[in-house]
């Protein structure tokens, strides 16, 4: 690895195997004469510090247990689904019956809304 950084610093490699291996990988004592008087090397050093901390904690974290959606979301999921291969619009409300293919017996849908088709006044087309 090229180290670009200015003559006198201590390599960047050095810096960051010792952000990551911590006591196994320990600064010479010129190296932390050096830290002690630039803070550029400083900032770099702990900029190091936070992405091994932050891999480390990722890394050791137990891993999320996502639980199981209810089956309301499954039974959307697939009106949607169906709805969109039939070409219309899925409602959140029950799906259509076998004898209610358009959905239009079923007066309102979750949460009270009149899902019915309207006329050209708002009024329902169908008596109710």
């Amino acid at each position: 690895m090229h180290d670009a950084r200015a003559p006198g610093h201590p390599p960047a490699a050095d810096l960051a195997r010792h952000a990551l291996d911590g006591s196994r990988a320990p600064l010479p004592s010129g190296t932390l004469e050096h830290l002690g008087r630039c803070a550029s090397c400083r900032d770099l050093l702990a900029a190091y510090e936070r992405v091994g901390a932050a891999a480390r904690d990722g890394y050791l974290r137990e891993p999320e247990t996502l639980a199981d959606p209810p089956p309301r979301v499954w039974e959307a999921i697939l009106r949607e689904v169906r709805a969109e291969r039939s070409g219309r619009a899925a409602g959140p409300g029950p799906p259509p019956g076998p004898s209610d293919p358009a959905g239009t017996d079923a007066p309102t849908a979750a949460g009270g809304e009149d899902r019915r088709p309207r006329g050209p006044h708002g009024r329902s087309r169908h008596a109710g």
